[in-house]
């Protein structure tokens, strides 16, 4: 099967690591998003679609390509898409990952119809695409094993966190983080990717985790990928059909509960421990993008393969 992966390229993406995994059993191309025009984001805010110059067709793009057997387009960084999908007799697939921010939302949502099939990383959303395009799925995110991989270094830290301190973006992450600080030994960093994340978790006893908006992010997978003991902040969003409490992973529900934990998990090793095992075990087993991509491709020619399940529940 050859399969053209449509984003826009940045390493640190979660296409690359659908790419990765897809080559693994397939003919792989893909196409860079960025070479193309993208939307203008201040007026997606508002649920106005506006290009922001001339739209790249998907049909130039495979004047120099095979043709493939399915092409997927991947949300990624920016507002980008191609246009004349429907002028193909191949499947077209789409997978939405940051619907929760609105003008993500409103951009998917306007282009859910160009395509056959559309999978949403964040569940709370799946019933507003259906209603454009009844083929969409819940797809969460995922790890990869072979990045976010346990490391046999000491715990010194006691909590440790990658990603965005923004204040700006968020408020309520860094509030928590400049709380726990002053109490225990914390590690944040932002812009730290791939190995040296997984590093940084693999030196902390608990992997700390604050959503945006309630989102069910890449840094769930990851953590626990890693083999730490994920703290999460409860949004309910699917994560309580993925994992379970206080066998996966640890789910809080206010500051005074993150402190609780917090110094709970640290004064008993053990128990810790035993989580943060469980948490990677079913992270290998079941939420792999190895396995993201199986279950988009079985859903898309289910007489290919297996019967289509939900492999993730």
């Amino acid at each position: 099967m050859k399969i053209l992966v449509v984003y826009p390229q940045e390493f640190w993406t979660t296409a690359t690591y659908c790419v990765k995994a897809l080559k693994k059993k397939y003919e792989v191309e893909v196409f860079d998003l960025k070479k193309t025009r993208g939307y203008i984001w201040n007026l997606a805010q508002f649920g106005i679609i506006l290009p922001g110059g001339k739209q790249t067709s998907i049909l130039n793009v495979l004047q120099s390509l095979e043709k493939p057997d399915l092409i997927l387009e991947i949300d990624g960084y920016g507002l980008y898409h191609l246009k004349d999908y429907k002028k193909l007799n191949i499947p077209v697939a789409y997978w939405a990952i940051d619907s929760h921010i609105p003008a993500k939302r409103n951009f998917q949502k306007k282009i859910a119809e160009d395509f056959n099939y559309i999978f949403v990383a964040q569940k709370r959303y799946v019933d507003e695409f259906k209603k454009i395009n009844r083929n969409s799925f819940w797809l969460p995110l995922a790890c990869d094993p072979e990045i976010h991989r346990q490391y046999p270094v000491e715990k010194k830290f006691d909590i440790g966190f990658v990603g965005s301190l923004n204040k700006s973006l968020h408020p309520e992450r860094v509030k928590l983080l400049n709380y726990l600080a002053k109490k225990y030994n914390v590690i944040a960093r932002s812009n730290v990717y791939m190995e040296e994340m997984a590093k940084i978790y693999s030196y902390a006893k608990i992997g700390f985790n604050r959503s945006l908006a309630g989102d069910l992010n890449m840094r769930v997978f990851e953590i626990m990928s890693c083999g730490t003991m994920l703290l999460t902040d409860n949004i309910g969003n699917g994560i309580e059909e993925l994992f379970e409490d206080r066998k996966h992973l640890v789910l809080y529900n206010n500051l005074g509960d993150l402190d609780e934990k917090v110094r709970h998990y640290l004064e008993n090793e053990e128990e810790r421990e035993a989580i943060a095992g469980a948490g990677r075990k079913e992270v290998l087993d079941r939420h792999t993008y190895e396995h993201r991509m199986d279950y988009l491709i079985k859903t898309i020619f289910p007489s290919d393969c297996a019967q289509t399940i939900l492999d993730f529940i």
